[in-house]
């Protein structure tokens, strides 16, 4: 998911930049790339907003962040370098995306849990067993010797 979040943005700014105009194929990509991602909620490419823009299939609720933690969204971004390979200089302009995260941050909490109640389960499990043997092996031999003893005595 973070390499098409990074590689879909890379690509959407490129088309936008190198041809210096937005055509159809490009609003048909911002499209693709919108709908292969989950949980886009801020776009902006080469400094244009596409949160509600005209020409995309698209809304985007930009404020959705409020609500998340650090740990719940993920970030990226790609800036044009000042020139291209054949010379020619270009505004250097920048294009981000942010995704909300909650779900995958969500299903981890939960696989942590259950990770922490096999551990639990485990350790109690190997605490029985070994409470059985050290009683076995050693408390019962004790008892036994004792009781000898004092039918001796």
């Amino acid at each position: 998911e973070a390499l098409l979040a990074e590689g879909g943005l890379k690509m959407v700014h490129n088309m936008l930049v190198l041809n210096g105009r937005a055509s159809p194929g490009f609003y048909s990509a911002v499209d693709d790339y919108q709908r292969n991602t989950d949980g886009m909620y801020v776009l902006v490419i080469n400094g244009t907003r596409f949160e509600h823009h005209a020409s995309t299939s698209f809304v985007l609720d930009g404020y959705d962040h409020r609500s998340l933690r650090c740990e719940e969204f993920q970030y990226t971004a790609f800036m044009t370098p000042w020139e291209t390979p054949g010379g020619t200089r270009i505004a250097n302009r920048l294009s981000f995306a942010f995704f909300d995260t909650r779900s995958a941050s969500q299903l981890q909490a939960g696989l942590n849990v259950l990770r922490t109640l096999f551990v639990c389960l485990v350790l109690g499990m190997g605490a029985l067993l070994f409470s059985k043997d050290a009683n076995n092996l050693v408390l019962k031999p004790i008892e036994r010797m004792m009781k000898k003893v004092r039918e001796v005595s």
